[in-house]
């Protein structure tokens, strides 16, 4: 009788030992998301990827159904970008596309003219943590971003909030 008593002794024991601490080795389920509000609708990117190099930041979403969210800054530390010309270090891009076959929208726009004008989004990307290489990235984004085609400017307000590792 004292056999049963003793398996499962060691079969609790077992199981707590499964179920201990973690060694941090692990990656955790929010190490790794984009998520907000596109058009007024909920976004949640199922694939999140960092570029950091060049004195550029870039981060890239892509949600379940192909939606993809692109976050351009020209440089490389924890910050507020306003979007601009993203050519001029600190000034950010952002792009929108879905798998409509649509170019999308992005921050930066261009009127038909005469004369032709472009013009940016306002609103940031505010990069609250920039960890070194295997560290966390992670930040906000608010802007209007805008699809110019046709000679007509039309809107569409994105937010969010996004984290992930840096390679």
């Amino acid at each position: 009788m004292q056999t049963p008593l003793f398996l499962l002794l060691v079969l609790i024991a077992a199981l707590f030992t499964a179920c201990s601490k973690s060694d941090g080795n692990e990656v955790a389920a929010k190490d790794f998301f984009m998520s907000g509000t596109y058009d007024g609708k909920k976004f949640d990117c199922t694939l999140v990827n960092p570029i950091v190099g060049g004195g550029r930041i870039t981060i890239q979403g892509i949600t379940a159904s192909g939606q993809n969210i692109l976050i351009k800054v020209h440089a490389e530390a924890a910050g507020s970008y306003n979007f601009g010309d993203e050519s001029i270090a600190g000034k950010a891009f952002m792009g929108y596309t879905d798998n409509s076959g649509n170019p999308g929208t992005h921050t930066n726009y261009a009127t038909c003219g005469p004369p032709v004008v472009i013009g940016y989004s306002g609103g940031s990307v505010s990069i609250k943590s920039f960890g070194i290489s295997g560290g966390i990235i992670a930040g906000t984004f608010q802007a209007t971003l805008y699809d110019d085609r046709n000679c007509e400017l039309v809107s569409k307000e994105i937010k969010g909030e996004f984290r992930t590792r840096r390679l």
